[in-house]
């Protein structure tokens, strides 16, 4: 079970980078209005939600720690959060969860850089320290 719910974020973060892989013109257009500025000291804390490959996952950020809750799972990744300056941050996964989830490389370190704003959600690219592979993906602020 465990393995199932590291796999889905395996490919939420890294391995779906084919199916939402960056486009030569640049990152894919957000549905809805116009973008609007860059400002993302609004998405340092608070719940959010993405859903990639039809399954969805539940982010709760707060302060220097991120809770990840795969689609069904009750038991959190949880990361540590370090901010490299307002639009980008890494994700490394805490002592706990590596025991948690043995499939996760132990010096795993994801960097997040959120690249355009919309009304209601916001872009991300998803990065990783073991691989070239980058993943796009919307993300939703629900609280």
């Amino acid at each position: 079970m465990k393995k199932i719910f590291f796999s889905l974020i395996t490919l939420l973060f890294v391995i779906s980078h084919t199916v939402y892989a960056q486009s030569k013109t640049g990152y894919p257009k957000l549905k809805g209005p116009e973008p609007t500025p860059l400002n993302c000291k609004q998405y340092r804390d608070g719940t959010f939600k993405i859903t990639l490959l039809k399954k969805t996952t539940i982010i709760k950020r707060s302060g220097s720690t991120e809770l990840d809750y795969p689609q069904g799972s009750t038991i959190p990744i949880v990361y540590k959060v370090k901010w490299k300056n307002d639009c980008t941050y890494t994700l490394t996964p805490t002592r706990e969860t590596l025991k948690k989830y043995p499939d996760i490389k132990k010096n795993t370190v994801l960097t997040v850089e959120i690249v355009q704003q919309n009304t209601n959600s916001f872009t991300q690219v998803v990065s990783a320290n073991y691989t070239k592979a980058k993943t796009n993906c919307e993300v939703y602020k629900i609280k």
